[in-house]
């Protein structure tokens, strides 16, 4: 493997991360200030589920993966699940 790979996976985390935080950070305004999206109470509802469906998986438990796989790439960790457990 490239030795010019991982810095770049690591940068490219640094920026996903930071991206998430402002997608949560959006979604979290948008389900705090808003309270009526559609034209009726049932279109308000599955509209407010979709949000709050899309602000539960902007968490940063899905980069936990990608930072096991780097751990396991640089030979820091054996097991890329191991830090989880």
């Amino acid at each position: 493997m490239p030795e010019d790979v991982l810095p770049a996976e690591r940068d490219h985390l640094v920026l996903a991360r930071r991206e998430l935080k402002r997608m949560r950070e959006h979604t979290t305004a948008l389900l705090d200030n808003q309270t009526t999206w559609g034209n009726d109470e049932l279109t308000t509802r599955a509209l407010a589920a979709s949000l709050a469906a899309r602000h539960f998986s902007l968490t940063e438990d899905l980069l936990r993966e990608l930072h096991a796989r780097i751990r396991v790439r640089s030979g820091r960790e054996a097991d890329a699940g191991s830090q989880d457990q």
